[in-house]
Order: structure tokens, then C-alpha cells, then sequence
């Protein structure tokens, strides 16, 4: 078997040393089907899908302590995708299957990167997948799964061809124009960090969970169309759609510290932002991501309308100003330090005040397009995904939508919440976006225990 080496990139890195028990950093992404899909034909599908991806293939290059850039082993071929396959007869078993396979920690000393988890259900199976954020993102892991869709149908694959060493590099994308862009990420740098001194932002209220917990949860909403359609409804302009989530998560969180004596605070949001080209946007398995902050002041938490305005004047601000790149400049840093004083340094900030983080995490993932898994299958009529919660920062919320329904994933770290905390923060988000009084729930997938939630 022969491998091609290549250098991990800037958040690759900074993953990779955050990757440490009891935190699991990866990326979770799944389908439902109308029918059933065939084991042995899957299983061959998948394993054709990362024979296309070289990022799917790889593997760590064994390092030392002293070592500044750390490899990747890609590997010409790989002997299989793991791959559970459970028969499920009730929503419960589902979510167990779930919970199970995202708590499980991926080897990244051996390939692929990745596992998979069919559950057989009698209203249409679940393919779930894990994917090691070391190696890509939420885009990487649709790519992935529309890759194991065409394989599993014969279907055409197209993909760019990329210098993936080059495209991987994340200072091309985001590399600074003029000494005055240097200049204003400095800044946004200095202000980050003073207002994490000075101001830092509120912690999101523990519920159920116990310090002593590891692990994380699920916790999903689905909303029908007419829900989607109010929700998109009560967007107020210059606010995006995204800035609408934002400003909806914002305010949740407000209303659900208030209601358990949390003091009122800043309230800061982490966004992934998506750093492909258009052209190649949602191809690529790889980490082409970065991350940025955005605040929600005291004053614009008592209603969307307000949060929205508050949200859609900073995301304007991080556009105009390129302020994407002030994340990788910084993972970028970190890079000159021995891998083993990175390591150091993510254990010690393990121990830091929960204050020294931002409040919780959005992804929008955007119109996830439907996957035809053709005869005795049919096509996806759910699509779900959710990138990783660690504490202190205990929460990880992603929203996408498929054939005109939303689907809203809540992970979670169960030192912040058990199976009802989780349900009840879930019944409030949903109030948020619907203005409507919540009816009951069904409980996360921590326990498989239905709970009725008060509204």
C-alpha cells in the first residue's frame, strides 16, 4: 500500500489538540430514506465513496513532542468503512443507536476517518455518519454522504479537480489584501481579548447536567413547512435568514437564564463560516472553515426583533471587514509552538473559568439538497447534522432544511444538561422561532425516555 504525505492545515491543528477526552470533536451528519437500504450494498458504497475523497483516507503520520506540523497519511486504499447495523422498531432505538455512535472516539492512527451507523426502522432507515472534524467539516460530511448516495446508485460522481495540498492551505482564501487588513484584524484581536477580560460573555445555565458527566446528547426538532414558512416570516430586514437563527438562539438563551438566576451578560455565539470559493462550495472533503464570534449585547436579548438587528449589524461587520480570517491567522500562531506545548496549553484551558468561553455554537447548514438512493430505498426525506459541544462551551446547535422542512439538531454536553434539560431548552428555542407556546416534546436521545415539557 503506498501514502502520500500532507501537512495538516491550520485548523486541522487546532483540532486536533482540542480532540482530548473527554471531549469528542466530531462531525455528525445523517439521512433518512423512504424505504430500506441494502447492508452489503451500502458497505460497498461507502468504501467507494473514500476511495474518491483523499481526505477520507487519511491517516495521522506518527510525531513527536517536539514536532511543529504534523502529517497526514492519505493511503492509497482502505480495507473498509466501519459500519453498526441495527434493526430498530421505535424512534427511541434510533436515537440510541445515535447517541452511540457520536460518543465513540474515532482513531485517527488508522484509516478512514470516519464510521457509519445504518439503522433499519419500519417508516424508512437512518444512515448516520461520524466524521473526525480533524479531518473535515460539516460540508466535508455531506459531501461524503452524497458520494456514498451515487456510489450506492451507480451514479455519476463529478468533482473538481483541486491542488488539495494548495486548497487546503486556508491563509489562500482568507490572506490578507493590504497592510490595512492586517491592521484591522490586530484589532479585532485586541477587542476580543479585552472584551473577554473586561466583559466576558454569560455562561449558558447547567440543567440536569453533573460536572462528573461525559459524553454528549441529541436532541432533535423537525419543523414542517408551514412552521418553516412562519419562521422565514419573521425575518426583519437587513437580517438573513442566518442572522434570524442567531438572533433566535440568543434569545433563548436570555429567557432560560432568566427563568435559573443566571445574571444577564454579553452573550457570545460561535458561526462557522464557510470558506470555499462559489464555485466549489459545497465540494471538498477537508477543513475549509473558520470561526467567529458574534455578540449579542444585554439590551438586544429581550426579543427577536431586537436580537436580529443587534446580530445583523456585527455579521455585516465581519463581511465588510473579512474578519474570517482573524481565526486561522490565530490557529495559524499557534502553529509555531512543539505539538507538545499545544497539547499542554488545551488541557490547562480545560481548566479555565467557564466565563473564558463564548455563550454556545450555530451552524446553518443551508439547503441540504435531497439524496435518490434509487429503487428500494427512495430519497432522503430528513437530513440532520451537528458539529461538537465540549464544555464549558456546552451547547451546539445546527439548522439545515430539506424538501422545504427545517431540521434543527441540539448537541450537548451532558455536564450541562441531562435528557429533560435538554428537551426544555429545545421547547424554548422552538417558542422563540414560532412565538407560540411550545407543546410537548420529544425527549432526547440521552435516555429515550419521552418527557412532556411544560408550555
Amino acid at each position: 500500500m503506498m501514502s502520500k504525505r500532507i501537512p495538516f492545515n491550520q485548523v486541522d491543528t487546532a483540532i486536533y489538540h482540542s480532540d482530548q477526552a473527554p471531549y469528542l470533536w466530531n462531525i455528525h451528519f445523517e439521512v433518512r430514506v423512504e424505504g430500506r437500504l441494502d447492508p452489503s450494498r451500502l458497505a460497498a458504497a461507502a468504501l467507494e465513496a473514500v476511495r474518491r475523497h483523499p481526505m477520507a483516507r487519511a491517516r495521522i503520520r506518527p510525531f513527536g513532542r517536539m514536532t511543529r506540523t504534523i502529517h497526514w497519511w492519505i493511503d492509497d486504499e482502505v480495507a473498509a468503512v466501519p459500519l453498526e447495523i441495527v434493526d430498530c422498531t421505535q424512534d427511541a432505538e434510533v436515537q440510541a443507536v445515535r447517541v452511540r455512535l457520536l460518543n465513540r472516539r474515532i482513531d485517527l492512527q488508522v484509516g478512514p476517518p470516519l464510521a457509519l451507523a445504518l439503522a433499519h426502522h419500519p417508516k424508512g432507515d437512518y444512515l448516520i455518519m461520524s466524521l473526525s472534524h480533524v479531518v473535515g467539516d460539516g460540508v466535508s460530511a455531506y459531501r461524503l454522504m452524497a458520494s456514498i448516495c451515487r456510489a450506492y446508485t451507480g451514479s455519476a460522481d463529478p468533482q473538481p479537480d483541486l491542488p488539495l495540498a494548495q486548497v487546503r492551505n486556508l491563509r489562500g482564501h482568507v490572506r490578507r489584501r493590504n497592510p490595512a487588513d492586517a491592521r484591522t484584524r490586530l484589532r479585532a484581536v485586541a477587542r476580543h481579548l479585552s472584551d473577554s477580560r473586561n466583559d466576558p460573555p454569560v455562561s449558558l445555565a447547567v440543567d440536569g447536567g453533573s460536572g462528573g458527566a461525559q459524553g454528549q446528547g441529541i436532541h432533535l426538532l423537525r419543523f414542517d413547512r408551514d412552521e418553516a414558512e412562519r419562521i422565514a416570516a419573521r425575518r426583519v430586514k437587513p437580517a438573513t435568514i442566518n442572522d434570524l437563527l442567531l438572533a433566535a438562539l440568543a434569545v433563548t438563551i436570555r429567557r432560560f437564564n432568566d427563568l435559573r438566576g443566571v445574571a444577564p451578560g454579553r452573550i457570545s455565539l460561535l458561526m462557522p463560516v464557510n470558506l470555499r470559493p462559489a464555485e466549489w462550495r459545497y465540494e471538498l472533503v477537508s477543513n475549509i472553515v473558520s470561526m467567529v464570534p458574534v455578540r449579542v449585547p444585554e439590551c438586544a436579548q429581550s426579543d427577536l426583533a431586537a436580537a436580529q438587528a443587534a446580530v445583523a449589524k456585527r455579521t455585516a461587520e465581519l463581511k465588510e471587514k473579512r474578519l474570517a480570517g482573524v481565526a486561522v491567522d490565530i490557529f495559524g500562531m499557534l502553529g509555531i509552538l512543539p505539538a507538545g506545548a499545544r497539547n499542554a496549553a488545551v488541557r490547562w484551558s480545560h481548566g479555565l473559568p467557564a466565563d473564558s468561553a463564548e455563550t454556545g455554537v450555530l451552524t446553518n447548514m443551508g439547503v441540504v439538497p435531497p439524496l435518490d438512493f434509487g429503487a428500494g430505498a427512495g430519497t432522503t426525506t430528513e437530513g440532520w447534522g451537528s458539529g461538537p459541544a465540549g464544555m464549558p462551551l456546552g451547547i451546539s446547535v445546527a439548522i439545515g432544511s430539506c424538501n422545504g422542512q427545517i431540521f434543527l439538531t441540539l448537541r450537548y454536553c451532558r455536564g450541562q444538561f441531562d435528557a429533560e434539560g435538554a428537551a426544555q431548552f429545545a421547547a424554548d428555542l422552538r417558542k422563540v422561532l414560532l412565538d407560540e407556546p411550545s407543546p410537548g416534546l420529544f425527549a432526547s436521545a440521552d435516555s429515550g425516555i419521552p418527557h412532556r415539557i411544560p408550555g
